[in-house]
């Protein structure tokens, strides 16, 4: 079940479940899947929306942006000591940064396992002990090398220069299907669905195996009763972001997968897992710069697989991939500002462009704020800088060796060289740490896994040391940097991880439950009541078509939206629907007039509920498309063009019906239009909420069923 906390009517919301699962990016999806498959009753909180595969498909790369990534990509570190700010890409919504990446999976480098497990203890790292999760992982993603065919022209410009130059060229591994062709849209959603991020790949099997995600849910408290997590407690969000409901989810394990920021916000703010004086701090986020070559042939770049190649000779200090961001992002880097960057922009065809990320040590620290948002701050090393300058010199000597005519850099003050001696010519002690335009994807570390309780925050299976019955599964855990992208062994770790904790806590989760209610808890008769045209818009979008016999026979509670039904007496009504006589399967209805009162007061007919005589009948169809009424095929269609109705007004209705919830045939959403002549006209939405027997028997009133 996937429930939208912007759909909740306010006040408090309570459930309960085996699991909650704060997150549900990478290490989230993960662990809810291994959960829920172990049979255990899983809660997934997601703070951001809910967005459909599809709908993230038409989304144009500033949509995507906008909609799914945090703070709209404003995210950034704030340097100190002299260090740049670096922009860090966080997600936001179902599927978190997994929806974002470039689709890069790497393993561990042995050379980074191997400090783990002989220098700080941690042997159940090791990589045969790894190894079959990271199967599990890679075969349920679909890894596999990125055929040469997407490496496009400028991937193969690069690769020219690698040659020339001695350095193995290497295909890297992507989570992708056949279905990818190249577009280098990857950062943006892909859209034709061949990324497989956890939204496509991993949530839809979490929800069909009954596990509920809570989206637009921000956790705010974490609840502890006898020195043991117990659930989580927050907020729903609206469209905008405010507070709009609360709600407590109570659990008998707690798992944290909010990423490396915002895990370690989350238990700063609550108090918990910082015996060691280490939480929030330590945090790596591998930084990195592009380089860009000017070619005189035309490459067009960007006809090609976004990162289909990479250089590990210098790996873990140094790791070179290829990167080439959409056009619209990758013109505001070219240098220069006016004339100066439009003659950049108009090369841009004949660009190539690859990427360095260097291996950084724990130079990051997470500061809570009132906010929901913490301050990150870095310290950049003078050797990390050291090691970016290396790498700009590196990628310059490739791209001269492949032909280029000019070498683009990412450092601020010496954007432009012309050759190799103007590159030597640089010295790493003269260039200042800020003057590097860095981005980084890959925060880790905030949370880090250890045997010792005094210099770690989880033990080597996740468990916070210091709170029984809370996980952390995320990036958090990782003792050091990777030196590599972090997806892959993300959700690696957090399926090693999430099995244990179905395995720890067995004794806590009885093998029979009783049968789950399926309904979502947020759409409810007052929730769409109160929810604006836009939200009706996408619920009623989403519906399905009632089956007309489950209706037939029952009176529902109506609810017209608008103000102005207030005002002319009609907001509050009863709609009923019956079997016609001698026409099996034939179905019609009526509405019967209520009292205007709150929504919250009892229905009373008026003038009583003897004498509150049915009016405004229909007929209860499915909608035929051929017919000029045909605009909602999922729907079934009242049409008040009846006879019985005579020359009344209500002839002129025709109201579209859905049920919201396919596990719940008792909520209908209706939206109503005025048929004239061959003109249809929106009126209004309506919400029905089944209620109680039919008011109306045919058989008593032989003309009754007369159409």
């Amino acid at each position: 079940m996937i429930v939208q906390g912007r759909q909740a009517a306010g006040g408090r919301l309570e459930f309960g479940c085996d699991v909650v699962v704060a997150g549900s990016g990478a290490s989230g999806a993960i662990a809810a899947l291994e959960l829920t498959q172990a049979g255990l009753d899983v809660v997934v909180l997601e703070e951001g929306p809910y967005y459909s595969p599809e709908e993230k498909r038409e989304f144009a790369v500033s949509e995507a942006l906008f909609k799914l990534y945090r703070n709209q990509g404003a995210t950034f570190t704030m340097g100190t000591g002299g260090s740049p700010s670096i922009s860090l890409t966080l997600g936001w919504g179902a599927g978190g940064s997994s929806v974002l990446t470039g689709g890069v999976c790497y393993r561990v480098p042995d050379n980074v396992v191997e400090n783990w497990v002989e220098g700080l203890g941690l042997k159940e790292l090791a990589p045969d002990m790894m190894a079959p999760f990271y199967e599990r992982i890679e075969k349920m993603l679909h890894v596999a090398p990125t055929p040469k065919e997407l490496w496009g022209k400028g991937n193969q410009k690069v690769a020219e220069g690698c040659e020339k130059m001695g350095y193995e060229v290497k295909t890297i591994n992507r989570n992708m299907t056949a279905e990818c062709r190249g577009c280098g849209r990857c950062n943006f959603v892909c859209p034709h669905g061949a990324k497989q991020s956890v939204d496509i790949a991993v949530l839809p099997k979490v929800v069909d195996l009954g596990a509920r995600l809570f989206c637009d849910a921000r956790a705010k408290t974490l609840l502890m009763e006898n020195g043991r997590a117990s659930g989580i407690s927050g907020v729903f969000l609206d469209g905008s972001k405010k507070p709009k409901a609360e709600f407590t989810v109570r659990a008998k394990a707690v798992v944290l997968a909010m990423g490396a920021v915002h895990t370690p916000t989350f238990m700063l703010k609550n108090g918990v897992g910082n015996g060691s004086g280490r939480l929030g701090r330590g945090m790596t986020i591998h930084p990195g710069f592009r380089t860009y070559g000017v070619f005189e042939e035309r490459l067009d770049a960007h006809m090609a697989a976004l990162q289909p190649i990479y250089v590990d000779k210098y790996m873990p200090e140094i790791t070179f991939n290829a990167i080439y961001i959409p056009e619209a992002f990758m013109m505001a880097t070219l240098p220069g500002i006016g004339a100066k960057n439009r003659k950049y922009a108009e090369q841009r065809p004949h660009i190539a462009a690859f990427g360095c990320m260097v291996h950084d040590g724990p130079n990051g620290r997470i500061v809570p704020t009132m906010g929901p948002e913490p301050l990150m701050l870095y310290n950049m090393q003078t050797e990390e800088k050291n090691l970016a300058v290396r790498g700009l010199k590196m990628l310059a000597e490739v791209f001269f060796a492949a032909g280029a005519k000019k070498v683009l850099s990412a450092f601020h003050g010496l954007e432009e060289f012309d050759n190799m001696d103007q590159i030597n010519a640089v010295d790493p002690e003269r260039i200042k740490a800020n003057q590097i335009e860095c981005a980084a994807f890959h925060p880790l570390g905030t949370a880090r896994m250890g045997t010792d309780p005094r210099d770690s925050v989880v033990d080597v299976w996740g468990r916070v040391h210091d709170a029984k019955g809370l996980y952390v599964i995320d990036g958090s855990v990782f003792p050091t940097a990777l030196s590599v992208n972090s997806q892959l062994p993300i959700m690696t770790m957090a399926l090693r991880l999430a099995e244990h904790v179905h395995q720890e806590d067995a004794h806590l989760f009885k093998p029979e439950k009783p049968a789950k209610d399926r309904r979502n808890p947020l759409l409810t008769f007052k929730s769409l009541a109160m929810s604006k045209n836009k939200e009706l818009d996408k619920i009623f979008d989403a519906g399905i078509k009632p089956d007309p016999k489950d209706i037939a026979g029952w009176e529902f509670n109506g609810w017209n939206t608008p103000y102005f039904t207030k005002l002319v007496g009609i907001q509050k009504f009863k709609k009923g629907f019956y079997e016609v006589p001698d026409r099996p399967g034939e179905v019609m209805g009526y509405n019967r007039p209520m009292r205007i009162n709150s929504i919250d007061h009892p229905y009373q007919a008026k003038p009583n509920e003897h004498k509150a005589k049915p009016f405004g009948w229909y007929t209860v169809r499915p909608v035929d498309p051929h017919s000029r009424d045909n605009k909602y095929p999922h729907a079934l269609l009242l049409n008040y063009g009846v006879k019985k109705n005579g020359p009344a007004p209500p002839r002129v209705l025709r109201d579209y019906l859905v049920q919201v919830d396919p596990h719940n045939p008792d909520l209908l959403l209706g939206k109503a239009y005025l048929a004239l002549g061959p003109l249809r006209f929106f009126s209004n939405y309506f919400i029905l909420e089944r209620n109680n027997r039919a008011f109306y028997d045919p058989k008593q009133d032989p003309k009754g069923h007369k159409v």
